[in-house]
């Protein structure tokens, strides 16, 4: 295509023109991208049934089709006189009580939220809202007193199975419409866009989605939030699997969307037994030459030679573990991977020590066994004789050693050499795993079920979705919503 457009530019006799035909070629170019391509709908629209129609208010009959619209020139004796808003077509009457007046997504509509019951637990206890509208308009309530405050938004869009379980403009969308997909992102932008500015700049997005729409929506995220790390987490819902061809699926995805901080953000699950100090624990470097892995292998199993050292008061002794000084497992823990981490360390034979950290060996070289002054060098290499890597580059080694937190592990006779270990302050929760397998997750046995415990049916809910907002709720957010929705539910904590 761009060889047929440079042969037609050289067939333009006007250089001029050409020109300028060329330069904005040229631009078009430029907004070429990579990734996820789709056709940017008619904005939705939205019915507000409580809208008086007036004249020049856009207007659609209540039981047809919200973008079949029309323009009212006049209002008398409950009659409105229309016109089609495309302009073409001849004008007629229609009773108003056929009428409802429809607005266009992103036009003022000046939402408001009107207290309809409470329930209240717990005292003084924080308390939560539940606002009942279409939540593209609920999300723009919010955004007034909210932007750059909320800690976490959890989203469960419409799967988009083809099974008419989501509309757009009031139409339902089934695997027969050619478009439903750019339908769907179009209707997943614009909540993700505003979604955006009521995050704070540690906040986490969160979606919940099937394998219709998992692989659009994670190129839509990494559009909307080019700078976060995204995380997809399998969760089973159905461990007997469904009836599907060629697999029996029996998981559902998360994504979550995770600003990278340079440290974590999401907390994992409470260690059992783990004691939890109320000052701030010991920070740990994270870059790419001090990264600690976060994994069992790395759990002392040697005894300590000189066990009654230790590097803080014994009554303290709960709050610490000792971690292998080496890397181990095979993420990142060979020297050709951590070069500034492959060196040697000197120990004292005669007070059975670590004393010092020396430099970086370079990769050429290769690492020599004799003693310095007398000590004796160790170096992160494993019983299989793979050239490893200790956890931390020399400078940070050496702090540990001035610490006293550096101590040696049992003797290997056949190798000569020592474990070497690190007094380390046990982790009070341990990081979450991207496979999710729990009994609660199951939406059989603790979804339908519930469901017909509490005497509801799944159908009785799919007609209106709800919009959660956590927390408090500011005293200015009073007023009414307008529908209910049928797009997906957002939820917010602050």
């Amino acid at each position: 295509m761009a060889n047929e457009i440079q042969e037609l530019l050289a067939e333009i006799k006007d250089e001029r023109l050409k020109a300028r035909l060329s330069a904005a070629v040229t631009e078009l170019r430029k907004t070429k991208k990579f990734g996820l391509v789709f056709e940017d709908h008619l904005p939705e629209m939205l019915p507000i049934y409580s809208a008086k129609v007036r004249s020049q208010a856009r207007v659609a009959r209540r039981d047809g089709r919200l973008t079949d619209s029309f323009i009212v020139q006049r209002v008398a004796k409950g009659v409105a006189t229309v016109v089609p808003e495309t302009g073409e077509g001849q004008s007629q009457s229609i009773p108003v009580a056929e009428l409802v007046v429809v607005k266009r997504f992103g036009e003022a509509i000046f939402p408001a939220l009107r207290h309809v019951e409470s329930v209240l637990r717990g005292g003084d206890a924080l308390h939560h809202a539940l606002i009942e509208a279409d939540n593209y308009h609920a999300l723009q309530l919010l955004e007034w007193l909210y932007a750059g405050k909320v800690d976490c938004i959890y989203i469960d869009p419409p799967y988009n199975t083809g099974a008419r379980d989501w509309k757009y403009n009031n139409d339902y969308v089934d695997k027969a419409d050619s478009w439903r997909h750019s339908k769907w992102l179009s209707m997943m932008k614009r909540r993700l866009l505003i979604a955006r500015k009521l995050l704070r700049p540690d906040g986490v997005l969160v979606v919940t989605i099937d394998e219709h729409e998992v692989h659009h929506l994670a190129t839509l995220l990494e559009e909307i939030f080019p700078s976060y790390l995204r995380h997809v987490v399998s969760m089973v819902i159905n461990p007997k699997g469904t009836g599907k061809h060629n697999f029996a699926r029996v998981d559902e995805y998360a994504i979550f969307c995770v600003p990278d901080l340079g440290r974590s953000v999401i907390s994992g699950t409470p260690q059992p037994g783990a004691v939890i100090k109320t000052e701030e624990a010991e920070a740990v470097d994270d870059d790419a030459d001090e990264n600690v892995a976060d994994d069992d292998e790395d759990s002392a199993d040697d005894a300590v030679s000189e066990s009654g050292d230790l590097p803080f008061p014994s009554n303290e002794i709960e709050l610490w573990e000792l971690r292998h000084a080496r890397r181990r497992g095979g993420e990142s823990s060979y020297r050709h991977q951590r070069p500034n981490q492959f060196y040697a360390l000197l120990i004292d034979p005669k007070s059975q020590r670590v004393v010092r950290a020396c430099d970086s060996l370079p990769l050429a070289t290769q690492p020599t066994f004799q003693k310095v002054n007398g000590l004796i060098p160790v170096w992160p290499i494993d019983a299989e004789n793979n050239h490893r890597c200790w956890r931390f580059i020399p400078p940070k080694m050496q702090s540990l050693i001035d610490a006293r937190r550096v101590v040696l592990g049992r003797y290997n006779e056949a190798r000569q050499t020592w474990t070497i270990n690190i007094w380390e302050r046990k982790p009070t929760s341990k990081k979450l795993k991207t496979v999710w397998w729990e009994p609660s997750h199951d939406a059989g046995t603790h979804g339908t079920t519930l469901l017909h415990n509490f005497g509801l049916c799944p159908r009785q809910l799919q007609d209106g979705k709800r919009l959660l907002a956590g927390n408090r709720v500011h005293p200015q957010l009073q007023g009414v919503s307008q529908r209910r929705a049928d797009q997906g539910d957002f939820g917010f904590a602050r």
